[in-house]
């Protein structure tokens, strides 16, 4: 006789001998003893020969298989696990081309070339690898308006990572989460400035300028590439006169260290002039007396020489029987020789004191002397060839 049923044979919830309908499930059991009863007792049977407990029959048997079927369904866990671990490992596959470091130096030389001043300077730091602002990348907006040529070498300069050729160099700044982060760090770049103007303010574009004093001018330092058009204002050396004088326009990226020259020549009033006309005695008595003083001549003894370089009433033109002769501001020359030959190059004053000047010449040819000259009376006399230039207005 089929043993009576004491749960449900669907979802093993406890039943009634006369329940027809599973009270938790609705599963028929009406049918189920009708159809079932013989071949699920032939079946249950062997499984539980064993079994010491005559109430662990088919309707355990059915809830333990469901329980493992139930189980099975957790081998979806390392399906989950590989599909996390492929997504981690194609992120820091697709992380390292995207931030590799010729990757990010592609796209920094975009962003250093850019016509956006916010651009240039996020891409950027100076050499002490603080980040600039949007007024100090503002000479280099102008270098590339003016020059498209530079933008074009500067940019592929960055992108190749030459450098020697680049105006900045490509730095670790931080990271982008387990990817190095770079950005382009400026090099130092230096300006000085040649120039006889003395106690000097100098501007850029109209922001102040920090210049520090030396020996013939002034310097510059930790400037950024650019193109940079400078302005000037001080005294004149050696006269009480001001002037204002704007600076040649200047491009800084190609070499770090830079040079300008301006000399500015003071106006003389009336009291400081001597009278220019003078007769042959006394041209004659000032050759006697001070054309070949060695008191003064310093050419040949360069540690007699010092460094006031006072030159304003030298630059101009100027005229004597041997032809013409011009001291440009500069720091070049134009002339002739005694024997009529064009001589051309570079000069500075080596010695100056009072009236008295030793003239350094870099001519053109290669060839390089020293002339000391005198300034009397309107005139500037050459000591050594007893040559009186009379300037040529």
């Amino acid at each position: 006789m089929a043993e009576e049923l004491k749960y449900c044979p669907n979802c093993g919830a406890e039943i009634a001998a006369t329940d027809e309908f599973c009270g938790k499930c609705g599963f028929d059991l009406k049918t189920f003893r009708t159809s079932h009863a013989q071949s699920e007792t032939a079946s249950v049977k062997p499984s539980l020969a064993t079994d010491t407990t005559a109430e662990q029959g088919h309707p355990r048997a059915t809830v333990k298989a469901k329980r493992v079927a139930g189980r099975k369904h957790r081998k979806r866990w390392p399906w989950i696990l590989f599909g996390i671990v492929l997504l981690l490992v194609l992120c820091f596959v697709g992380g390292s081309w995207y931030y590799s470091k010729g990757n990010q130096a592609s796209r920094l030389a975009t962003e250093v070339t850019s016509t956006d001043d916010d651009d240039i300077a996020d891409a950027l730091v100076d050499d002490n690898g603080q980040k600039v602002d949007d007024d100090a990348v503002k000479p280099l907006q102008s270098l590339y308006e003016s020059d498209s040529n530079a933008r074009e070498t500067i940019k592929q300069a960055v992108k190749s990572m030459d450098t020697s050729k680049a105006p900045f160099e490509l730095v670790e700044a931080g990271h982008h989460f387990l990817f190095t982060r770079y950005v382009l760090q400026a090099k130092e770049y230096h300006l000085t400035i040649k120039t006889n103007v003395k106690d000097a303010t100098i501007t850029n574009n109209g922001d102040s300028v920090s210049v520090k004093p030396v020996s013939g001018g002034y310097t510059v330092d930790d400037m950024l590439p650019g193109r940079y058009t400078m302005q000037i204002a001080g005294n004149v050396s050696g006269s009480t006169q001001s002037v204002t004088k704007l600076l040649p326009a200047t491009n800084i990226y190609q070499q770090l260290d830079n040079t300008i020259s301006v000399k500015v020549k003071a106006d003389q009033d009336s009291s400081d002039q001597a009278p220019a006309q003078q007769n042959n005695n006394s041209d004659q008595t000032s050759d006697s007396n001070d054309d070949n003083s060695g008191a003064t001549d310093y050419s040949y003894d360069t540690s007699l020489r010092n460094d006031n370089t006072d030159d304003d009433i030298l630059i101009g033109d100027w005229r004597s029987s041997a032809g013409t002769w011009e001291f440009n501001d500069d720091g070049t020359y134009e002339g002739e020789d005694t024997n009529d030959n064009d001589l051309s190059g570079n000069w500075e004053v080596v010695y100056h004191k009072g009236n008295y000047w030793n003239i350094k010449f870099d001519h053109d040819d290669g060839k390089t002397d020293v002339e000391p000259y005198r300034y009397e009376n309107g005139q500037l006399v050459q000591c050594q060839l007893k040559l009186h230039w009379h300037a040529d207005d």
